[in-house]
């Protein structure tokens, strides 16, 4: 053979198809893609080398060259699901009720770090146990929806929580130090079952846009439940925070040692208003909880029949058969329910009594029908006789105003300092009402209770008068008759004058306060504003123009805000009134006196939550929150608060 028949033939030769038949193209091999980082998540088997250990979840697969090659590696590798960094970008069908185009495609990846945080944050805001990723139903729930998320151990769930906790603190610390706020506390005392005593501190503000904020800052460990104790870790929190400015602090029970404490450590860092006078509130769902337990006290006997009575009717399915046939037989005019109430919440206790009330004629029938009713209550405390019947009705009548008193104070979504003293004076003339009446069955009940009344309510010296400024501050009230009526029923003429004298001092000199604070802001606002060039258009021409002329007219007038607005007519009384919107749109018209009116309307008139406010116990933690560390109790209980969804916040 020669020499050039071992040499290859050229290039052009090489990609001609003359050598092979018309049918039989040769088809060029692809050579597989190189994947040389494919080897970073796999380890080769050293007893067989055609086999890989998958580095993140052990798993064996086949690696031949001549078999296999790579492509089970690469497959694997996109779907491990223990390697967060394996999986592709999917897409799913988003359906959103309130997107008015529809279901939506959207992207989606799957981050193990985000997983983990997002389990986190549901253990946070739905309160589960720590070991809740253990359970056996949510583990065979997840590896269904998602197989790759591993449900994290108890320990490693508890240092996600902390780290929630952290972040979520430190952006609400951010905010509190860009926008120096004012704010205004409720101190809550809670004891563990193994009786740890607690102290929860509470802030609330209304933020610039007039939205009503309310936010935990701390649930913190204490030795006792003594003032100086408690006012210690309060001071100790707001330096935490760097909190300056402080309006009031609500408490359940505080002696005037324990209030003087916090307001010399407030007042040394300048941190109150009028030297700290109007520091201490007093927590007014405390306050009818008392009045509440002694009118319980008082008629207990007739509760408990009527309690007694309800209980059997809903013992069984053919006694509440039987009673509806008599209640329809007695023509009686109620669609509510029989319901039974649980004692240590009163406002159960309320509606129960005020349903039974008005269902007695069926009761009786019922007596009649079934004999082993009167059998039955007799060996205990008998049936409801008819004087129990009309303790329930004066004792709901009476209630009613309490219970919306007590949903009005407790309430987290809306203020209401604004209208607690017309609440308070209209029990107060219901009270009186009873007292002066011939009723034997409540009178004495009822003076009872005003003492109790007197106790806490009755003296205008031991009440804040920031309680009688946020009244005025409500433009449908301001110094009307709607203020003065009740001031004078309820103190009495002579008295009744003096109070309002008080109020009305109060008033000018806290105006005068915010003033000196304030002004200053308020100018240069003021001057920041420039008039639009000639290119812009004519109506914002003209609208600078107007409200110059405006200030300026202001200006010359030689009154000040406070006078202006209190010569102005009150507004209509109708029930879509929202008084921060008001006070958002009349900002710029009262520059200082919506700064003090977001101030005074924020304080919070309880120091318990809706959810709590009817309690007559007090408040408790569970034996799990109990079983934990304090610094899990806090980051618990204060991220919580903190990652609700936006509906479940505080909103005016």
């Amino acid at each position: 053979m020669s020499e050039s028949g071992n040499t290859a033939p050229p290039a052009a030769s090489f990609h001609s198809d003359e050598s092979v038949g018309p049918n039989k193209r040769k088809r060029k091999r692809m050579s597989p893609s190189p994947s040389p980082d494919i080897w970073e998540q796999y380890k080769r088997m050293e007893d067989d080398p055609n086999k890989a250990i998958c580095k993140y979840c052990s798993d064996v697969l086949s690696c031949g060259l001549k078999k296999n090659g790579t492509s089970s590696l690469v497959s694997h590798a996109k779907w491990c699901r223990k390697n967060s960094e394996s999986n592709q970008t999917q897409y799913f069908v988003r359906r959103d009720p309130d997107d008015p185009y529809g279901p939506t495609i959207v992207p989606w990846k799957y981050n193990a770090q985000e997983a983990r945080t997002a389990f986190a944050r549901m253990v946070i805001e739905d309160e589960h146990l720590l070991v809740f990723s253990r359970h056996p139903g949510f583990s065979r729930f997840t590896s269904k929806v998602c197989a790759r998320f591993s449900a994290p151990p108890r320990k490693t769930v508890c240092k996600d929580v902390l780290r929630v906790y952290e972040d979520e603190k430190a952006k609400l610390k951010n905010l509190f130090q860009e926008s120096p706020q004012r704010v205004s506390l409720s101190v809550r005392t809670w004891t563990s079952s193994r009786l740890q005593k607690y102290m929860r501190l509470t802030a609330r503000y209304i933020d610039s846009e007039w939205t009503l904020n309310h936010k935990a800052l701390n649930f913190c460990l204490l030795d006792s439940h003594k003032g100086e104790d408690m006012a210690k870790a309060l001071d100790s929190c707001l330096l935490d925070w760097g909190i300056e400015n402080v309006t009031a602090i609500t408490m359940e029970d505080a002696s005037s040692d324990d209030i003087e404490y916090m307001r010399t450590a407030l007042n040394n860092r300048g941190a109150t208003v009028s030297q700290g006078r109007y520091l201490h509130m007093r927590c007014s769902a405390h306050i009818v909880n008392l009045v509440v337990q002694d009118c319980l006290e008082a008629i207990s006997p007739s509760v408990s029949r009527i309690r007694d009575a309800v209980k059997y009717v809903k013992s069984s399915i053919s006694r509440m058969s039987a009673f509806n046939k008599c209640v329809k037989d007695s023509k009686v005019e109620s669609s509510e329910l029989l319901c039974l109430d649980v004692c240590a919440r009163w406002n159960s206790t309320y509606v129960m009594l005020g349903t039974a009330e008005k269902l007695e004629e069926a009761f009786e029938s019922f007596l009649l029908k079934d004999p082993a009713y009167k059998t039955e209550l007799g060996e205990s405390k008998g049936v409801p006789q008819h004087t129990d019947w009309e303790h329930a009705r004066k004792f709901t009548k009476f209630l009613k105003h309490l219970y919306r008193l007590t949903s009005g104070v407790s309430e987290t979504k809306h203020v209401y300092s604004h209208m607690l003293f017309q609440n308070v004076a209209a029990i107060n003339e219901l009270l009186t009402r009873f007292c002066d009446s011939d009723d034997n069955t409540f009178k004495p009940v009822a003076i009872k209770l005003k003492e109790k009344y007197i106790k806490y309510w009755g003296d205008p010296e031991e009440m804040n008068m920031l309680i009688f400024v946020a009244a005025i501050l409500d433009p449908r009230t301001k110094q009307s008759e709607r203020l003065k009526i009740p001031v004078l029923l309820t103190y009495g003429e002579t008295r009744g004058e003096q109070v309002l004298e008080k109020v009305n001092q109060t008033l000018h000199s806290l105006f005068e306060e915010y003033k000196r604070l304030y002004e200053q802001v308020g100018s240069e606002g003021d001057g920041s504003e420039t008039e639009p060039s000639c290119s812009e258009s004519s109506f914002k021409h003209y609208l600078y123009l107007y409200q110059k002329e405006r200030k300026a007219a202001a200006a010359a007038d030689g009154r000040t805000e406070l006078e202006k607005y209190i010569s102005q007519e009150v507004e209509w009384q109708y029930s879509g009134f929202d008084i921060l919107i008001w006070w958002k749109y009349k900002t710029h018209q009262f520059p200082i006196l919506s700064r003090m009116a977001r101030d005074i309307l924020a304080i919070h008139m309880s120091t318990v939550s809706c959810e709590s406010a009817f309690s007559t116990g007090g408040c408790v933690l569970d034996d799990f929150r109990s079983s934990l560390p304090p610094l899990v109790v806090r980051s618990l209980i204060c991220a919580h608060d903190w990652v609700r969804q936006p509906s479940n916040d505080a909103k005016s």
